[in-house]
């Protein structure tokens, strides 16, 4: 899990070229030409309140004409909002360019509307409000950001700041010199705001049942590896598992899954010291 600034793009500026694209006979022109001011001071309220999103209600003054025009102006994916999401995933770090930021397990093959286009269809084209992520995640966390308390179920890892400690753990177990998943649960130095956010967003999207499939083909690739391996040591291996782990950390963070399964496998003495023999 990594944060990543927010990306920073001419939103205005694409809501504009976005009317201008459309045919002078298409009625959706003069729909968002007419509801320009009220969609640009809908983005200014989302910019202002990103640290406290679930204030943000619907604005009651886009009736159906203009949600409807909004959402089919990105369902159409026009040319200009095809080169708009090309530009986020340009902005994104380069891990997120290939991995999507809410599991770091698949490639972000699809857009995510953080706060969903039926409800707020304000944002349907707002590049803030878009997250690329893998079809998976998109699925799970569904229309709703909100539960029934109004309490956000998922990180918006552009501005929700994750604890800078690891909070991810996955202990590995030693059967018979192999390596084997044991408990994966989260544990938090305190409770808050962002880490029940956290919480709920693993259990929403099956983060820890999603984990454990893809564990056993890691760590079996590690232990066949060190199997060729005729002279490594219980040192060496520590070595290699904390390089693993220093290059992991610092591209995808410290709570990573794979970081933290590593991490598992380093503090198993007796499994490094069988898995050395």
């Amino acid at each position: 899990m990594l944060n990543y600034e927010p990306i920073n793009i001419n939103d205005k500026k694409i809501f504009e070229d976005i009317i201008k694209s459309k045919h002078k006979d298409n009625p959706e022109k003069k729909i968002l030409n007419n509801g320009r001011n009220i969609i640009i001071e809908a983005y200014e309220n989302y910019k202002d309140k990103e640290n406290e999103i679930e204030k943000i209600n619907h604005d009651m003054r886009i009736e159906s004409e203009l949600k409807n025009a909004l959402i089919k102006t990105y369902e159409s994916n026009g040319k200009v909002l095809s080169e708009m999401k090309n530009e986020i995933l340009e902005k994104l770090p380069l891990v997120l360019q290939g991995t999507c930021p809410y599991c770091m397990i698949s490639e972000p093959n699809t857009f995510d509307h953080y706060l969903d286009k039926s409800s707020y269809p304000e944002f349907s084209i707002y590049s803030r409000n878009l997250i690329p992520c893998c079809s998976r995640c998109n699925s799970y966390k569904g229309d709703k950001v909100l539960n029934d308390i109004g309490e956000r179920e998922f990180i918006n890892f552009g501005f929700d700041k994750l604890p800078n400690y690891c909070f991810l753990k996955i202990e590995v177990k030693n059967i018979n010199g192999h390596p084997s998943i044991g408990k994966i649960h989260l544990k938090f130095q305190d409770e808050n705001r962002v880490n029940k956010v956290i919480t709920r967003h693993f259990e929403k999207l099956h983060l820890i049942e999603r984990y454990k499939k893809k564990i056993p083909n890691e760590l079996s690739c590690l232990y066949n590896e060190l199997k060729l391996n005729d002279t490594i040591t219980v040192s060496k291996l520590e070595n290699i598992l904390k390089k693993k782990i220093s290059v992991f950390e610092e591209n995808q963070g410290r709570n990573n899954w794979l970081v933290c399964l590593y991490r598992g496998i380093l503090e198993n003495k007796e499994l490094l010291s069988d898995m050395c023999q």
